[in-house]
C-alpha cells in the first residue's frame, strides 16, 4: 500500500486486504482513501472472518483516520476469542476517527465491540466514529466498544448497533460496555437494543468513579435476563458521574434487581438527567428525572442544558438530538450589515 506509515505520510488503505494488513504493523499510521467493502470477510479463516488488529499480546498502538469513509460488512464470528472488533486490543494508541462501521456481524466472548473490542493504556481519542449492525458476546459487549480500562476521550460517536450479551453475562451496552477508567465520554448516543444479564444500560453498561458522560442519550429498548442484576435505560451501574443526559427505551426486567428508567442503580453522581417514563414503563425517581413523553420533547424540561451549541429540539415534536446531527443546510448564516 502507498504511504510509509508516519503521521506525515500515513498508509493509505484502500481495500479489505489492506484493512487486515494492519494487524502486522501495529504501530504505525493509517487512512482510508475510499470506502471499503468488506463483505467477503464472511468467507475468510474457514468462517471465522476478519482477524481483530491487536491483542492482549501485541495491542495496536498507532493511528487510524477514516477520513470520512465507510467500511460495510466487516464480519467476525469467533465466540470463543476476548478482545474481538475491528480492533481487538488498544494500547498507548493516539487515535481513530473520521471512521464509519456499516452492517457489522460480529461475534466474541468477551470485550467484543464494533470497532474495539478493549482500550487498556494510554489516553487515546476515539472521535467521530460509528457503527450499526449487530454485536454478541458474553461480557464487557458494546455497540461501539467492549471495555474502556484507561482515561480515553470517546466525542461525537455513535451506535446503531443490536448488543446481545450471554443470559449470565454482565457490562452489556449500547456503546460502552464497560468504563473502567475513561476520563470523558460526551456528545456521543446510542439507538440499537441491548440485551444482557447483568450491568445492561441502552448507552453503558457500568462506569467507574473515574468516567464523566456528559451530554449524550440512548433510545434503545433494554433488556435484562439476571435476577438480582442492575440495568437502566441509560446506564447499568453508575459510579462515575452522569449529567445532562438521557434515555426513552423500553426496560424488560426480571422478579429482582435494581432497575431504573434512566439508571439501575448509583454510588456516583446523576445531575440533570432525565427518562421518559412512558415509554421507558419505569417511574423512579432518584437517579434520573422522570417526565412524560410530552414533556421530553419540550425544552424548558431540560434545565442548564445548552441549546445553543450542543443540543438541539425541534419543540413539541422531537427529543433532543444534537447539533452536530443537522444536515449542513439547518445551519442559516448570519448577516452583518455594517452600515
Amino acid at each position: 500500500m502507498l504511504g510509509s506509515g508516519t503521521a506525515e505520510d500515513p498508509y493509505q488503505i484502500t481495500n479489505v486486504t489492506e484493512l487486515q494488513l494492519m494487524k502486522d504493523n501495529l504501530s504505525a499510521y493509517y487512512i482510508l482513501v475510499n470506502d471499503i467493502d468488506a463483505s467477503d470477510t464472511i468467507n475468510w479463516n474457514g468462517g471465522a472472518g476478519f482477524i481483530p488488529i491487536g491483542n492482549s499480546t501485541n495491542a495496536f498502538f498507532g493511528a487510524l483516520d477514516g477520513k470520512e469513509y465507510e467500511i460495510n460488512a466487516l464480519y467476525i464470528k469467533r465466540s470463543t476469542v476476548i478482545y474481538v472488533g475491528l480492533f481487538g486490543y488498544l494500547s498507548t494508541t493516539k487515535y481513530i476517527k473520521n471512521l464509519g462501521l456499516l452492517n457489522v456481524n460480529i461475534t466474541g466472548l468477551n470485550n467484543v465491540g464494533a470497532l474495539v473490542g478493549k482500550i487498556y493504556t494510554g489516553s487515546p481519542t476515539i472521535e467521530k466514529c460509528y457503527s450499526t449492525g449487530q454485536v454478541h458476546g458474553a461480557s464487557y459487549v458494546g455497540g461501539l466498544i467492549g471495555e474502556v480500562a484507561t482515561p480515553a476521550t470517546i466525542r461525537y460517536c455513535y451506535s446503531e448497533v443490536s448488543v446481545f450479551g450471554n443470559v449470565g453475562g454482565t457490562y452489556v451496552g449500547g456503546l460502552v460496555g464497560r468504563s473502567t477508567s475513561a476520563e470523558y465520554i460526551y456528545e456521543c448516543y446510542s439507538v440499537g437494543n441491548v440485551i444482557g444479564g447483568n450491568e445492561v444500560g441502552g448507552f453503558i453498561g457500568t462506569t467507574s468513579s473515574s468516567c464523566n458522560v456528559i451530554n449524550c442519550y440512548s433510545w434503545g429498548n433494554v433488556t435484562i435476563t439476571s435476577n438480582y442484576g442492575r440495568g437502566g435505560g441509560f446506564v447499568g451501574g453508575n459510579n462515575g458521574v452522569c449529567s445532562k443526559s438521557y434515555s426513552v427505551g423500553f426496560l424488560t426486567v426480571p422478579a429482582h434487581g435494581y432497575f431504573g428508567g434512566f439508571c439501575g442503580q448509583s454510588y456516583g453522581t446523576i445531575s440533570y438527567c432525565y427518562y421518559d417514563k412512558e415509554t421507558s414503563g419505569q417511574s423512579d425517581t432518584g437517579k434520573g428525572i422522570p417526565k412524560t413523553t410530552a414533556e421530553m420533547k419540550q425544552q424548558a424540561t431540560f434545565v442548564t442544558w445548552d441549546f445553543e451549541i450542543v443540543w438541539y429540539i425541534e419543540e413539541n415534536i422531537t427529543y433532543p438530538t444534537f447539533i452536530w446531527q443537522l444536515p449542513v443546510s439547518a445551519f442559516i448564516p448570519k448577516i452583518i450589515m455594517i452600515i
